[in-house]
Formats: C-alpha cells, structure tokens, sequence
C-alpha cells in the first residue's frame, strides 16, 4: 500500500507510561462528572463503554465471583479511564496531525471531530443493541449470509449446531458461513470447510463426512461460495462416496468434463500412472 504513508506513535509518546501521558496531553480543566452532565449523548457513551466491558471482561477470572453491583461498579471506573484517556488521545492527535482527517470505525455525529466509516453496509444493529448504530471488528465475528453479504455478528448470536460452520484458514476461524434454513439440522456439525492456499479467493474446500449426501447441499448456496471463492473442491471417504448422485449433483452447476473412464477421477495410490507416461516418485490414480 505504497498510496499510505505511515507513523507510529513511538515518534510522539518515547517510553512513557499511561498516566504521564495522559497529564502531558489531557485537559487540565476536563471534569469528567460535568463531562457526563453535559449531553445525553455522553451519558450514553459511558453507559455502552460499561456495559460493553462488562460483557467482554464479566467472566474473566478476576471478575466472576463478583456481584452484579461490584462488577458494574468495577467497569464503570474502567469507562472513566477509557473516556479520561480518549480525550488526552484526541489531543495528542490534534496537536501533531492538526490538518488531517480521524476516522473511526465507531458512530460519531460526523461533525468534524471524527468521521464514521464502516467496512461492511449491512453491519448496522439495531436500537435494542445498546444504541449503537454500527458494529466494529473488533469483538464480533465475519459473517457470510445465504446470500453472500458480508455481515458482523456477536459469537454470542450465532448458532454454531444448525446455522454458521466456520471456514478455517491455516488452522484457525477465518470467518462463518450462514446455512440455508432448509438444511438438515445435522449439517453444521458435519461439514468442514477450509481455504485452499494462501490467498481467500484460490478456492474453497469442503470435506463431507459419511453421513452426507450431496444433494443435501443447497445448489443456490453452492453457488454463491462458487462465486466467493472461485472454485469448490468436495471431499468425501471413496467408500461412501455414491458416484452416479455426485455426478448428478454436479451437472446441475454445468456441463461434466468427460475423461476416458468417465466424469468422475478417483484420486489413490497408483503404481503406475494413468494420465501421464511418466513414473514419478508419487503418482496417483486419477
């Protein structure tokens, strides 16, 4: 991303600690009990910032033993800071970047002090959300719906037995991919799916389980993760692998490439090859 020009805050703050910046660049005369005071638009944001750190921090090991009254106790000076500390940030920022433009990815007034922008359209909550208009990446996952869209949930909210499967990249959750509602409940638990290579639009794998049938999978939303990923391997054990339905199944997204021995290639252990002239150290069976 040559067009970015980047900086660090090392080039501002040097080694020191949290609460020496925030004396060097807060407001000697900011009050934050008049703060609060002063707008129901303040009010709110303390009251999202608390309920929020109780959700993220509430089962922490530190505090699950407390109280509903000393948790709420303990995260609303926890907001205090957060809010003491943003104001000392906005500061910093407006005195060594004072021409430049702050986004945030949180819901702001867009009245000149920062400017929204959000990286998906549909990732809007409602009012019972705490009243916030948009959801951030940060504690909320990536979620492709039926239709494709990108969303951002709660991990609470999704319905990981019979909705969302995770799509794993090099061993970990890249994002969640929504069921059709007509899928057998069984489905979620039974599907892996995985990106192949090092890039999200190489292609996408899914390993059926012996349980399977390809016809249980929707062809709408086969398509559309055609769409999302470029092509689709399936995957399922050769013993349980039914081959004139994965045929069938497979026509309905467009004409078979006929081999000698068929639509289908099995791919095994082989001790000699079958599509080149060539022995080579592993060869395979196709």
């Amino acid at each position: 991303m040559t067009q970015i020009q980047w900086d660090s805050m090392d080039n501002y703050i040097g080694i020191e600690n949290g609460e020496s910046l925030v004396k060097k660049y807060g407001t000697s005369t900011f009050d934050f009990d008049q703060w609060l005071l002063k707008s129901e638009n303040d009010r709110q944001q303390f009251i999202h910032l608390r309920k929020f750190m109780e959700n993220d921090l509430g089962n922490n090991t530190e505090n699950n033993n407390l109280s509903r009254r000393q948790l709420k106790t303990q995260m609303s000076l926890i907001a205090k800071q957060m809010i003491i500390r943003n104001e000392a940030l906005t500061n910093l920022l407006k005195k060594h970047y004072p021409n430049h433009i702050r986004l945030s990815i949180h819901q702001h007034p867009n009245n000149g002090e920062k400017f929204t922008i959000r990286f998906f359209m549909d990732a809007t909550m409602t009012q019972s959300d705490d009243h916030c208009a948009l959801r951030t990446p940060w504690h909320n996952v990536l979620v492709i719906n039926v239709e494709g869209n990108l969303n951002l949930m709660p991990y609470r909210k999704l319905n990981v037995e019979c909705e969302h499967v995770p799509i794993m990249f090099k061993s970990q959750i890249w994002t969640f991919v929504q069921l059709p509602r007509d899928s057998p409940v069984s489905l979620a638990s039974t599907l892996k799916l995985s990106l192949l290579g090092d890039s999200p639009h190489f292609g996408l794998s899914i390993d059926l389980s012996k349980k399977v049938d390809v016809f249980q999978l929707n062809v709408a939303w086969m398509k559309m993760l055609m769409e999302k990923f470029c092509f689709i391997v399936l995957r399922q054990y050769p013993n349980s692998l039914d081959k004139d339905k994965y045929s069938q199944f497979c026509e309905q997204f467009g004409p078979s490439v006929m081999w000698k021995f068929g639509s289908l290639l099995t791919i095994g252990d082989a001790p000699v090859p079958v599509l080149t002239g060539e022995l080579g150290t592993e060869s395979f069976d196709l």
